[in-house]
């Protein structure tokens, strides 16, 4: 049993790996949540040799070290095809794209606790966990909270972590931010979005949103 497994994976999808994504392992009747951690190497299959990726692309094969979630009970797939085997899923499409045969557990870097009076988190570490960039979009108007929660939803179903903050001040927000979340917070300031300014449609106000949320990233 183990939360980090190294397995070989053949990669199925016309969509090269991308670490920065979230993947769903599937294993047995179980989907967990899986980072990849490592591309090791991949199968030269012309040569016959190890060769040096960052990424994956279609028919593939290659040595992945993955981190799950929660822990896996499996066995080497050599030994029990049913408890080695299982199946890369992208969390936002939902389409399989790699089946893998796990090899055995790998060993992390254990540390001694250190304790401190501030944070042993960096912005840069949080992000990479979160997969995500924390930034504030403001809103204000009568439709402002209602068009926020519906954003926070749409951002939550994309695999992002949102945050409506209806009340606080901008010490709160930059606390949320510091901390990876995409906050939707409905204030009055000088960046503020009108939500009368937006279209009359839902799904339109919502994308338009959404560009600015992007426009807001970058």
């Amino acid at each position: 049993m183990s939360r980090h497994i190294e397995a070989m994976v053949v990669w199925m999808s016309e969509q090269p790996l991308d670490t920065s994504r979230a993947y769903w392992i599937k294993h047995g009747t179980r989907y967990l949540h899986v980072n990849v951690e490592d591309v090791c190497w991949k199968m030269d299959l012309e040569k016959l040799e190890k060769t040096s990726v960052d990424q994956l692309r279609l028919n593939d094969i290659a040595c992945l070290q993955l981190t799950t979630h929660r822990s896996l009970t499996f066995d080497p797939y050599h030994e029990n095809r049913g408890t080695g085997a299982f199946i890369l899923i992208d969390f936002m499409s939902n389409n399989t794209v790699g089946a893998g045969m796990i090899q055995d557990s790998f060993e992390t870097t254990s540390h001694n606790i250190v304790l401190t009076q501030s944070s042993q988190l960096s912005t840069s570490e949080r992000e990479q966990r979160l997969r995500q960039k924390g930034v504030c979009l403001s809103l204000y108007g009568e439709r402002a909270l209602s068009l926020a929660y519906a954003l926070e939803r749409k951002l939550f179903d994309m695999g992002q972590l949102p945050f409506v903050l209806k009340e606080g001040n901008a010490e709160t927000c930059q606390t949320l931010i510091d901390a990876g979340l995409l906050v939707l917070r409905v204030n009055e300031n000088e960046e503020a979005i009108n939500s009368d300014d937006l279209s009359l449609d839902p799904n339109e106000a919502i994308e338009q949103l959404l560009h600015k949320l992007d426009n807001a990233l970058k």
